[in-house]
């Protein structure tokens, strides 16, 4: 589960940086790397954190900076940049900001897609509440919100 979302958003973030030349290619693979970390880790952390009101909006398809799924991954992606890559803060967060947005749109996209199982919210939300504690409606709730059964 975990890996194709890391692929998803790796394909997507490459695709991205290279059509828009924001990034040399040399930089462009790690940024796309972290793309994807931070993207999973935003969502790991929203789960962790209970915030499934803020996926719920996401999977609406709020995708925008204006969603605090989007922007609080933007946000982790831009500091994973100035760390890893040592580039500016304001070339950090354009690349970003530039990318996030569209990336999660694809993600959501993808995800409720009720024939493609390949991203199910609910087994992730599960997996990070560690696999053993019981959601019971809870997760019947969620899984209706999100168009999977």
């Amino acid at each position: 589960m975990f890996d194709e979302i890391l692929s998803l958003v790796k394909d997507h973030a490459s695709d991205l940086l290279s059509a828009n030349a924001i990034l040399p290619a040399e930089q462009q693979a790690e940024a796309s790397h972290e793309a994807g970390q931070s993207i999973l880790e935003t969502l790991k952390n929203k789960v962790g954190e209970g915030k499934l009101t803020e996926l719920t909006g996401l999977m609406g398809g709020s995708t925008g900076l204006d969603s605090p799924v989007t922007a609080a991954a933007s946000e982790n992606l831009t500091a994973r940049l100035i760390e890893k890559l040592g580039i500016s803060p304001e070339q950090a967060s354009s690349v970003a900001t530039s990318i996030i947005p569209e990336i999660m749109a694809k993600f959501v996209q993808k995800a409720n897609d009720p024939e493609d199982k390949s991203i199910d919210l609910k087994s992730m939300i599960s997996q990070v509440m560690g696999g053993s504690f019981n959601l019971g409606g809870i997760m019947g709730i969620v899984g209706g919100l999100f168009g999977k059964k």
